[in-house]
């Protein structure tokens, strides 16, 4: 007998049926009554219906407890990286507004700053690509361009 069987939330197996993130702890835990941020939505083999926090989804460490968890994991870094796309995109329209400026830097690459590349052409090709080094570069890009914008409003 599960924890769950146990607090009366219906019979095991249990299902997640999906999580939903408040953005600040305003929902109620079914099986503690605590305060929780991420609602776990579960359904019982009995088809009752519950709303579980993830510190209680991990004390029942069953197989869809793990997908739950997992499943929360994957929805924090995707919203994640949609933030950090969301100001790339306004740093890339940045770049293009002042693209005169940093057409006159020098590509950092030696290489490609031999062939006449420009520090522009840096900046357009990083915010389009997808990974770590680029998340790290657009992050130091964009402290740097609020830097100077609030350098010219002063």
């Amino acid at each position: 007998m599960t924890n769950f069987e146990q607090a009366g939330l219906g019979k095991s197996p249990f299902r997640l049926l999906g999580i939903n993130d408040l953005g600040r702890a305003s929902g109620t835990c079914s099986y503690c009554g605590h305060p929780i941020r991420y609602e776990y939505r579960i359904l019982s083999a009995d088809g009752r219906k519950s709303t579980i926090g993830s510190e209680c989804i991990r004390s029942d460490w069953q197989p869809w407890a793990r997908e739950a968890i997992s499943s929360l994991a994957t929805m924090k870094r995707a919203a994640k990286r949609r933030r950090l796309w969301d100001r790339a995109a306004a740093t890339c329209q940045i770049v293009e507004e002042c693209g005169q400026r940093y057409a006159m830097l020098p590509h950092p690459n030696e290489y490609f700053a031999s062939q006449g590349r420009t520090y522009r052409d840096y900046l357009l090709y990083i915010l389009g690509r997808p990974n770590r080094y680029a998340e790290t570069t657009i992050k130091s890009f964009i402290s740097m361009i609020e830097k100077e914008l609030t350098e010219v409003r002063q």
